[in-house]
């Protein structure tokens, strides 16, 4: 009842002050760090004489950039902004409440950070979100390097994840793998340990759990055999006596390498079928489509483990499989493939070739910053982003795929956590480019590349085109509540709002993304790397 009555009191004196014609605080959040007798607001309400319990929960609704103004008018509101719960409802509800996140580990120890860290960071969200909030978001800092091998082309390029896009994984020339350290706000980077391996290298992919021992996978071909190698990565290491990188487990492929989570290693063959291997304990499992495609699939483009199924989008098709559970298997020639099979739940086919395809991860961050992966069904759309060919210009298409109306339970024969099929609620075309992939993270966040050639010019140029979520639209959701066809409920759904970039990438060959630093990494064909941040 104490809080309740303290959150009352609070919004009534919030909409009280937000009723006065004051305006104060200065534009930038840069800018607010310190009181300044010539920065004090006029301001008709005195909150001075307020408890402190009570200025508290007030700050729970004022925007960073408010309570960072707040600072500024005396001496008390500036000792109220350093404390720590100030700052925790501030992280819970401007940050993790808007599906963002804060840079370094997908799921932070708050408690772990001191109050100046913890502000700190808040500000660093908050700065990125304006940024990128901008009809032409530009980078605030750029960085480019070589990557040190002679005639190297950079085939990949990866951050790691969870580790505050300070680590940086480069693939160059099919025979190289290199760690990186980008020191500072991305001011220079340091070449930590090349990983060296025999054969050519077909594949680098990170895990996507970065609590994980595993940090990455590296498929290889050395003389007609196929073999992966999972790596450790330590970024204490150096290469005279601690190694950055440590072989774990090297075994053989089952197709292509695409993914790895946790101890989950997925391939793709191209007979259609996708294989999951426990590398720790080698027991596998398959998906594998009933409907014969009119077309020959060429590639799996993007996968996502969700809620006890796993979505497959393919060059022609969209596919939801049961998760398959994973039993001891040797391949053999009477038996090439694991004789566990998830069941299909849903298969969409479509007539043009997708180049590229991205699914909006499924774990974003609750309210109190908690990882909702443990639920048993989920409580949001998924986004699928496809980039098809369309005649001499691609297309870009956003699909949506809704939870169950009427989910039954995960131990159910016929249970689905999602409905098929999923919905298309925008497209759009694009110039094309020899990097097709889409880039996007769990706020929504992302880009593409595109080509953008103008009158006079001899070659083509290329350009960043970022995008965010629509305006959020919920109409009044609850848990027990039908989703209303066609409403848009929530920001994920709405459709993307389209940037121009304010920076040119020539010769990219491939791009990461780290969402919760702003940080983008691009790899050119000239074996340079370039660094740009937004935050």
């Amino acid at each position: 009842m104490m809080l309740l009555s303290l959150q009352k009191d609070a919004k009534d004196i919030l909409s009280s002050l937000y009723s006065s014609e004051s305006q104060y605080g200065p534009a930038s959040l840069r800018d607010l760090s310190s009181p300044s007798d010539d920065a004090l607001p006029v301001m008709t309400l005195d909150l001075s004489s307020l408890i402190t319990d009570v200025l508290i929960e007030i700050f729970r609704y004022l925007e960073i950039r408010d309570i960072l103004s707040m600072r500024l008018t005396s001496r008390r509101f500036q000792n109220i902004t350093m404390l720590r719960e100030v700052w925790l409802n501030t992280v819970h509800e401007k940050v993790f409440g808007r599906g963002l996140q804060l840079p370094g580990r997908t799921h932070p120890d708050l408690l772990a950070h001191s109050v100046s860290t913890l502000e700190s960071l808040t500000r660093h969200a908050a700065q990125l979100s304006e940024n990128w909030a901008q009809p032409s978001p530009t980078p605030t800092s750029v960085l480019e390097f070589d990557e040190r091998v002679p005639n190297g082309y950079i085939t990949q390029i990866h951050f790691l994840p969870g580790r505050a896009a300070k680590y940086l994984i480069t693939v160059s020339s099919a025979s190289h793998v290199i760690s990186w350290e980008i020191v500072g706000r991305a001011r220079r980077a340091r070449m930590m340990a090349e990983w060296k391996t025999d054969g050519v290298i077909l594949d680098v992919v990170v895990n996507t759990k970065e609590e994980d021992e595993a940090a990455l996978a590296i498929s290889t071909m050395f003389h007609g055999i196929h073999s992966v190698e999972v790596l450790t990565f330590n970024p204490q290491g150096n290469e005279d006596t601690i190694p950055v990188f440590t072989l774990l487990r090297s075994t053989t492929t089952m197709g292509r390498l695409k993914s790895l989570r946790g101890d989950l290693l997925t391939f793709y063959k191209r007979m259609g079928a996708t294989v999951l291997v426990d590398w720790r304990t080698g027991n596998q499992g398959m998906l594998k489509r009933q409907n014969e495609p009119s077309r020959t699939l060429t590639a799996s483009l993007a996968m996502e483990f969700c809620y006890g199924a796993v979505l497959i989008v393919t060059s022609h098709t969209i596919e939801l499989y049961q998760k398959p559970e994973l039993v001891p298997f040797v391949p053999s020639p009477s038996a090439r493939l694991p004789p566990s099979e998830g069941r299909p739940l849903g298969y969409l086919e479509f007539p043009q070739e997708a180049r590229s395809a991205a699914i909006t991860p499924y774990v974003r961050l609750l309210a109190d910053g908690s990882d909702p992966s443990g639920r048993t069904h989920p409580d949001r759309p998924l986004s699928i982003l496809l980039r098809l060919k369309e005649g001499p210009r691609d297309e870009i298409r956003h699909y949506v795929l809704r939870p169950a109306l009427f989910p039954l339970s995960p131990s159910a024969p016929d249970y689905t956590p999602y409905e098929f099929p999923p919905q298309l609620i925008q497209v759009r075309t694009a110039n094309p480019h020899f990097y097709a992939d889409i880039q996007i993270n769990p706020s929504g966040r992302g880009f593409w590349v595109e080509n953008f050639t103008a009158v006079n010019v001899g070659r083509p140029r290329e350009h960043l085109v970022g995008f965010l979520p629509g305006e959020r639209k919920r109409k009044g959701y609850d848990e027990g509540d039908e989703w209303e066809t066609g409403s848009e409920l929530i920001d994920i759904e709405a459709p993307y709002k389209i940037l121009g970039v304010q920076h040119d990438v020539l010769k990219c060959t491939d791009c990461s993304y780290d969402d919760a630093t702003g940080r983008i990494a691009i790899g050119s064909y000239n074996g340079k790397v370039k660094i740009l941040d937004f935050a």
